[in-house]
């Protein structure tokens, strides 16, 4: 810390300098001007004068010069000291840790006032960031714990029927898998929100892959006896085919969750010009109004009847990778009602 502090201290002193050799050639440039405008204006012979008087004229030179320089020192280089010195007391506020804090408005410098402050209002962002993801990710690692352990507990007594057994180990199966699913999203979001170009990319026939996604999750689909409409045709786009087979499974999945048994699920895949649309439609309990902006931000969840909830990262992970793909996926849906997610990719 004490070494940061150090470079910003040699930073400003070094523009201090820089400044004050600004103010001296600019004040010997204009004293020089001083006198000559003076000279012409007496019809001064400089020459004359520097032959009878020469201790005379060197003396005038130097204190006009003088004067100059001290008039503009401080009609510039005051000002400009102020927002050093105030740029000084910001710096040690921030290697504090406190972000809240913002150059004022100068008519000097301001093109460094304002990307400074800009800079500052960021790092405040990413602090307002870091913390919130780390009190939610407290919240989703402890939630199921406490489940998982509590249950454990109850496993303990002699006199629980094999029912009882039964249901609190599936309990702890389902905590267990909560966590898992938890320590794997965090894992793929972490790696991806990395990334700025996509790789491993190939010809993918995305209609194939939407079906294998179907197929894989078949037997959750049977459970809760919903029906399926499908209209998939084969489109081709160059994608990362793991990244979109887990998009697809993270919408599907969620689908199936928030539909009631006997309920219907809707997929369509179909070219529309130079582009590729996938349209997955549930009849289930909808999304509130005052909701769908937030579906993508971090740890949002929401609770079906059942109180089933995700962890909140799955649709994060799933626009992470849409937007990789220079894609775009939309969302429609009203309160129990129905859920559509739409998502666009370029056709190759």
């Amino acid at each position: 810390m004490k070494n940061d502090n150090t470079t910003k201290k040699n930073k400003i002193h070094t523009y201090f300098v820089i400044w004050s050799l600004i103010v001296l050639f600019s004040s010997i440039i204009v004293s020089g001007v001083v006198i000559v405008t003076i000279i012409l204006s007496l019809n001064i012979n400089i020459l004359d004068m520097l032959k009878e008087k020469p201790f005379i004229s060197i003396f005038i030179l130097i204190v006009t010069e003088v004067l100059v320089g001290i008039i503009m020192t401080i009609a510039i280089g005051n000002p400009i000291i102020k927002v050093m010195d105030e740029l000084e007391k910001i710096l040690k506020e921030i290697t504090k840790g406190n972000y809240k804090v913002r150059l004022k408005d100068t008519k000097y410098l301001k093109e460094m006032n304002k990307n400074f402050n800009k800079m500052v209002a960021e790092l405040d962002s990413v602090e307002i960031l870091r913390s919130d993801f780390i009190n939610n990710f407290s919240h989703e690692l402890k939630t199921p714990l406490v489940s998982i352990k509590g249950y454990a507990e109850e496993l303990k007594r002699g006199d629980l029927t094999k029912a009882e057994k039964d249901k609190y180990l599936d309990i702890i199966i389902t905590e267990a898998n909560r966590l898992t699913s938890l320590s794997t999203n965090i894992l793929n979001l972490s790696k991806i929100e990395k990334q700025e170009i996509l790789t491993d990319t190939k010809k993918v026939n995305i209609g194939e892959s939407v079906r294998q996604v179907v197929l894989m999750e078949l037997k959750k689909i049977e459970k809760k006896n919903i029906s399926l409409d499908l209209e998939i045709d084969d489109c081709y786009s160059l994608a990362n085919e793991g990244m979109l087979e887990q998009v697809f499974i993270n919408i599907i999945e969620n689908s199936i969750k928030f539909t009631d048994d006997n309920g219907k699920i809707s997929i369509k895949v179909y070219e529309d010009k130079d582009l590729i649309k996938v349209k997955i439609k549930d009849n289930g309990r909808g999304i509130a109004k005052e909701n769908l902006n937030h579906i993508f931000d971090k740890f949002y969840t929401t609770k079906d009847k059942n109180n089933n909830i995700g962890n909140g990262l799955g649709l994060t992970l799933t626009k992470k990778i849409i937007d990789l793909h220079g894609g775009k996926i939309e969302v429609n849906s009203e309160k129990n009602k129905y859920s559509e997610f739409i998502i666009t990719l370029k056709k190759c």
